[in-house]
């Protein structure tokens, strides 16, 4: 299945972005090839990571009137934390779990190097 990125990434490249910020699950090293072949650059990959609990917090919010899609995303938050975890793909990791959303991105900025 294509990823999202792989479909629209060149549009932003060839308009001149150098640093695309891109949302999304590279599960293991085959999907960051992928993400590296449809971007035409090695990617830096940047793992958001919070506490299952506030996580599964996080779920119920969004999906509160989707039980189906709720049930489904809180099997798959656990299954998924584990798989990262395991393959090891991101090249960093920083804390979503508290703190503002404006403070999460200043720290990937951060340890991503970027001014």
């Amino acid at each position: 299945m294509p990823r999202p990125w792989a479909t629209f990434t060149g549009h932003y490249l060839d308009a001149g972005a150098t640093r695309p910020v891109l949302a999304g699950v590279v599960q293991d090293q085959h999907e960051r090839k992928l993400l590296a072949d449809a971007v035409g650059a090695q990617p830096t990959v940047c793992r958001l990571q919070a506490e299952l609990p506030i996580n599964h917090q996080r779920l119920a919010q969004r999906h509160n009137s989707e039980l189906e899609a709720l049930r489904w995303h809180l099997n798959r938050s656990g299954e998924l934390d584990r798989t990262l975890s395991r393959s090891a793909v991101d090249d960093f990791t920083v804390d979503a779990g508290t703190g503002f959303v404006t403070d999460v991105a200043v720290s990937v900025l951060r340890a991503a190097g970027w001014p």
